[in-house]
């Protein structure tokens, strides 16, 4: 059995977990996004949301990251990106530049996003 030395991580807990649990700060919010849209159209939206999305948020320190999700039986799209305050979200919300970047998506949607903001209080 390994020398675990002076290690004071808890029986049980990877250090794969403890990183994790770093990287989320105690105050940290979801914006999640979801938003039907047009079949066949989820594999194009993802790659637009790769090309526009960095350099988007690049000036908002508070962004932490996003995952862009789809459910393809439904033709709905779920993006859940992670930000320390959601005031900065809404900042970037009403900026003329994210405007912008959402006409190219509707373009491809079938109604209209709904968007919730939620406090983390767990991560595993």
């Amino acid at each position: 059995m390994p020398d675990r030395g002076h290690d004071s991580r808890p029986l049980g807990i990877s250090m794969r977990h403890l990183i994790a649990m770093e990287r989320i700060a105690p105050s940290c919010f979801t914006v999640t996004t979801v938003v039907p849209v047009e079949p066949e159209s989820i594999d194009d939206l993802a790659r637009l949301f790769d090309d526009t999305n960095r350099a988007l948020v690049a000036e908002h320190d508070d962004w932490l990251g996003a995952w862009f999700t789809a459910d393809r039986a439904t033709n709905r799209v779920t993006v859940i990106a992670r930000w320390r305050d959601p005031a900065s979200y809404q900042r970037l919300r009403e900026s003329a530049e994210f405007r912008t970047v959402m006409e190219r998506f509707e373009t491809r949607f079938t109604g209209p996003p709904t968007v919730t903001i939620n406090e983390v209080l767990v991560e595993m």
